[in-house]
């Protein structure tokens, strides 16, 4: 696909997931959260504890998960480590976000996190983020048409007036699987330190790639990064 980075929003109805599995105790919090995500069009199933969750990937694999991490029977980690071997996309939600947890909820190859207190767009756009890394290792401009319906969703970035030259084939082809996981941290507005946490790489290392990533895209700054992606803001 040449030229705009945008999609159609039945284009990316169509790339949507269908169902979503949310481990979440707390049923205030876990009706909030499926509110939310119904809202944005997901189907939503709720287990309430690990084994619970791990009954219902059994039974109906989800398209992604959310995990709070402290459940008062099981471990969200258990649970992701189930997901991980089906090569399921899945968040963690928990309010620790010190180098220790990061590390040991690292361990378990999640696509993302989200930190307690949140709001809806944190949420969803974890969510999507997490979905475009999925695609994006085996088709990355179905992964850059992901994230700019995000950034333009939750708004992050504004539509042009004009349609905008998105990052070309060849272009998103160069970038290698790490350099696409930082740039995806980067387009959802983690910070450096935050990145090298959840990667389990250095600081130093993470802007190494970010200097690759600007060569390649022919930009030099984050704001040129994003403007590649959804235009003049």
């Amino acid at each position: 696909m040449e030229g705009s980075a945008r999609v159609s929003d039945n284009a990316y109805a169509r790339m949507a997931p269908t169902s979503v599995l949310l481990v979440e105790d707390d049923p205030i919090i876990a009706a909030d959260m499926r509110a939310t995500l119904e809202r944005h069009g997901y189907r939503v199933q709720v287990a309430e504890d690990a084994a619970g969750a791990l009954e219902a990937i059994a039974a109906r694999p989800p398209d992604v998960a959310l995990l709070d991490v402290g459940l008062a029977r099981g471990s969200g980690i258990e649970v992701g480590r189930a997901l991980a071997a089906r090569d399921t996309p899945f968040v963690y939600v928990t309010g620790q976000t010190d180098p220790a947890t990061l590390s040991i909820l690292g361990a378990t190859s999640p696509a993302g996190y989200v930190s307690k207190p949140f709001d809806d767009n944190q949420l969803v756009g974890a969510l999507r983020v997490a979905l475009g890394g999925r695609t994006a290792r085996d088709r990355h401009r179905v992964a850059v048409d992901r994230i700019t319906a995000t950034l333009l969703e939750l708004g992050l970035a504004r539509a042009p007036s004009t349609v905008a030259a998105g990052p070309t084939e060849a272009e998103c082809a160069s970038l290698s699987p790490r350099e696409w996981e930082v740039l995806r941290g980067l387009l959802s507005h983690k910070r450096v330190p935050t990145i090298a946490a959840q990667l389990h790489i250095s600081q130093s290392t993470v802007r190494n790639h970010l200097k690759s990533i600007y060569q390649k895209l022919d930009v030099h700054s984050q704001q040129e990064l994003l403007e590649r992606f959804v235009g003049d803001r």
